[in-house]
């Protein structure tokens, strides 16, 4: 008698969606942060908010 094989059941493969949810984290991130040193660099030079609009983009 052949043994039979059992089919295991087929697993999801969730890296691609774990890579896409880190690439985007990490874009709000750096959106935030550009956004926060320009609104520095703003306040430094007294300027209206050409720096943090800039680098807001930037990021």
């Amino acid at each position: 008698m052949a043994a039979q094989v059992k089919a295991r059941p087929r697993q999801i493969d969730f890296s691609h969606v774990l890579v896409i949810g880190a690439w985007g984290f990490a874009m709000v991130i750096a959106s935030m942060l550009f956004l926060y040193v320009g609104y520095l660099i703003d306040e430094m030079l007294h300027t209206p908010p050409t720096f943090m609009l800039g680098l807001f983009f930037l990021g």
